[in-house]
C-alpha cells in the first residue's frame, strides 16, 4: 500500500492517500465500537465513501469519548477547518515531524485495517515467528514492529489463533538494539517476567508495565547490552503515542493494555519482537515444529545412549555454551559422561519460535528437561538455537539453561 503522503490542504486529512484501499477481514480483530481505534476507521471508511458529514460525526463523538486521541484530533480540526472554507495549513503549532508521526500512525492503523493474504484453501494463518506452544502455555504475544501491531495468539486444544490485537508503538531510534541507551526496541523472544502496577510507576508508563527477559542468551553471546525493555501503557493525559517514541519498550493505550491482562501470565508468557511479521499456514507451521521436536528428541537420545560423539554430533562448529565453545563442551561432556552407567532424558513443555530478523534459519526451542543418572538428577529449563544450514544440516549453535 502506498504511504500517505498527500497535501494536508482542503480536507486536510493526510490519511485519506489510503483510502482507496480495499478493506478486508483479519483473523482475530475483536475491535468494534467504541473501541476508539475501530472509530476512527470508520470515519477514514466513510471519507472514502464520499459521506464526509458522517465522518464528522463519528470523529466529534470520538474526540469527546478519547480528548487524549491526538490522531482523532488533528483529523477532527481538519474536517472543522474544511468546513470553515479555511487550509489545514492555518492549524496552529503543528511541527513537520509532529505531522509526519500523525501521518505513519495513521498508515500503521489502516495498514492493519487492510489486512494480510489469507492462506490457500481457507487455512488459519499464523505470524511465522511462532510455530508451536505446549499445551500448558495457553498464550503468547507476537509484536511486529514494522507493522506496529500487538497481537496475542491463543493456543486452544494445540491450535493457536489470533484472539487480539492493539497498535502498539517501538523505541524512538527503531528497533534493533544492540547497546544500553541507544533508543532501540530489541528484536528476539522473550518471556514476560512480572507486572509493575502504576502506583509505583511515573506517569509516563500509564497504567502500568510488563518487563520482558531482554537480553536473552542469544543477545548476551551477541554481546547485545541493555535493560529495562517493558511493554507498558503511556501516560494517562493521552490516548496513544507515536509509532517511534520510547527508549526501546512497547508501548500501547492504556485501555489496550488493561485488555491484555487476562491472556498474560508474569513468569511464564512467551513475547517476540519481531521485525516483520510473515503469515504462514497454521498447517505449515505444525510441519515445521513437529521437525525441529523430532530434532530435538534425536538429540536427546544420543545423549542417553552415551555415544557421546553422536550426541556431540548435533553441534556447530562455531556453537557457544556461555564460555565455552564447542572444543571445551566436548571436552567436558567426554569427561562426564565417563563417569555414567546410563542416562535418562525427559522432554515436555516444548515451545516452537521462527527466531526473527537474522540472515541465518534460526530456530529457537524452550522446554522442561528432567535429567536422570546413577549419580546425578535435575529439571530444568533449557532452550537451545538451531541452525539450518544450506546444505540442508540442522545444528545447535547456542544453549542455555533459562532462569
Amino acid at each position: 500500500m502506498a504511504r500517505i503522503h498527500a497535501s494536508l490542504a482542503s480536507l486536510g486529512l493526510a490519511a485519506c492517500a489510503v483510502l482507496a484501499t480495499p478493506v478486508s477481514a483479519m483473523p482475530g480483530l475483536l475491535m468494534l465500537p467504541p473501541d476508539p481505534e475501530a472509530q476512527l476507521l470508520s470515519a477514514i471508511s466513510q471519507l472514502r465513501d464520499g459521506d464526509s458529514d458522517v465522518a464528522f460525526s463519528t470523529l466529534s463523538r470520538l474526540t469527546r469519548q478519547e480528548p487524549g486521541f491526538r490522531l482523532a484530533q488533528y483529523m477532527y480540526a481538519n474536517l472543522l477547518m474544511a468546513r470553515a472554507g479555511r487550509s489545514a495549513a492555518e492549524l496552529p503549532n503543528e511541527r513537520s515531524d509532529a505531522i509526519a508521526s500523525l501521518i505513519d500512525e495513521a498508515n500503521k492503523r489502516w495498514n492493519h485495517r487492510a489486512g494480510h493474504p489469507n492462506a490457500a484453501g481457507g487455512d488459519t494463518v499464523l505470524p511465522h515467528p511462532l510455530l508451536s506452544l505446549p499445551p500448558t502455555q495457553r498464550y503468547a504475544v507476537v509484536v511486529d514492529l514494522t507493522a506496529g501491531r500487538l497481537y496475542v495468539i491463543e493456543n486452544k486444544d494445540g491450535a493457536l489463533r489470533v484472539v487480539r490485537d492493539v497498535y502498539a508503538t517501538i523505541g524512538r531510534a527503531g528497533m534493533g538494539k544492540e547497546v544500553e541507551g541507544d533508543g532501540r526496541t530489541p528484536i528476539g523472544v522473550y518471556r514476560v517476567t512480572s507486572f509493575l502496577p502504576d502506583s509505583g510507576l511515573p506517569d509516563l508508563y500509564g497504567h502500568g508495565a510488563y518487563p520482558v527477559s531482554y537480553p536473552n542468551a542469544w543477545d548476551r553471546q551477541a554481546g547485545r547490552t541493555g535493560y529495562g525493555i517493558w511493554m507498558h501503557g503511556v501516560p494517562h493525559s493521552t490516548y496513544s503515542r507515536p509509532p517511534q517514541s520510547s527508549e526501546g519498550c512497547v508501548a500501547v493505550a492504556n485501555r489496550d493494555l488493561e485488555s491484555l491482562a487476562p491472556f498474560i501470565k508474569p513468569g511464564h508468557t512467551p513475547v517476540v519482537f519481531a521485525d516483520r511479521v510473515d503469515w504462514i499456514p497454521a498447517s505449515e507451521a505444525e510441519l515445521l515444529a513437529e521437525l525441529l521436536r523430532s530434532k530435538v528428541q534425536n538429540w536427546a537420545s544420543d545423549w542417553e545412549s552415551l555415544n557421546t560423539d553422536a550426541y556431540l554430533d548435533h553441534y556447530a562448529s562455531d556453537f557457544r555454551a556461555g564460555n565455552m565453545d564447542l572444543p571445551a563442551f566436548a571436552a567436558h561432556k567426554h569427561r562426564v559422561n565417563a563417569r555414567k552407567n546410563f542416562i535418562d532424558v525427559e522432554l515436555d513443555q516444548m515451545e516452537v519460535f521462527r527466531y526473527p530478523a537474522v540472515d541465518e534459519r534460526l530456530y529457537l526451542v524452550r522446554f522442561r528437561q528432567r535429567y536422570a543418572s546413577d549419580n546425578y538428577k535435575s529439571t530444568s529449563r533449557k532452550e537451545q538455537m538451531w541452525r539450518l544450514t544450506d546444505n540442508g544440516r540442522w545444528e545447535i549453535v547456542n544453549e542455555d539453561n533459562e532462569a
